[in-house]
């Protein structure tokens, strides 16, 4: 009977333990005390029909990014879908529409709805506190 080396072991092994910390990490609870945020979304007094919100972390924060899809006018994130943890946080909002064009491999190209100065300049600040909160965003194209 042949014996494996000690280093094919503790490599078999640190493998197997790492694996099961990152899946353990993936369902589980990771420590941070989130919450949860919901609301509206509209522009110039339309509801956002597709798109996606970001909340990140801002002035003494800690924490991960929080997204969310927004979907007709509606977007929500419950804290245990890694919702934002209590703090300030700059709010990014992103939508697009059929741009009627087609890029060189036929996919259909897409234009951005809503202004800079709600996503990449974002000016929108929110405090989210603990527990649940509303947060609603009506965004102007001018």
């Amino acid at each position: 009977m042949k014996y494996l080396p000690s280093r094919i072991i503790f490599r078999s092994c640190s493998l197997v333990l790492l694996t099961a910390v990152f899946l353990a990490g993936c369902g589980g609870s990771d420590g941070l005390n989130r919450s949860s945020v919901s609301g509206a979304v509209t522009l110039d007094g339309q509801p956002v029909q597709e798109g996606s919100i970001t909340f990140v972390p801002i002035e003494g924060t800690t924490g991960p990014m929080a997204f969310g899809k927004i979907t007709n006018g509606q977007y929500s994130i419950s804290a245990g879908d890694r919702g934002p943890v209590p703090g300030k946080h700059k709010v990014q909002i992103e939508a697009y529409r059929d741009a009627g064009t087609t890029d060189s491999g036929g996919a259909s190209l897409k234009d951005q709805v809503v202004p800079a100065k709600y996503n990449t300049e974002t000016s929108l600040v929110v405090e989210i506190g603990r527990g649940s909160a509303t947060h609603n965003f009506d965004l102007t194209s001018d």
